[in-house]
């Protein structure tokens, strides 16, 4: 759910965080421990 919430956020972990209803920090350890890779990319609109 949260390379979901990645994708639909475009990367960006604040928008993510707030998307899932969690703390950002709370989400970034979830990165950390699940080893998922974050990249940032720009939104085409």
């Amino acid at each position: 759910m949260i390379e979901i919430a990645l994708d639909a956020t475009g990367g960006n972990q604040a928008k993510c965080a707030d998307l899932l209803g969690i703390n950002r920090n709370t989400l970034r350890k979830k990165i950390n421990e699940l080893d998922i890779k974050v990249t940032r990319r720009r939104k085409l609109m």
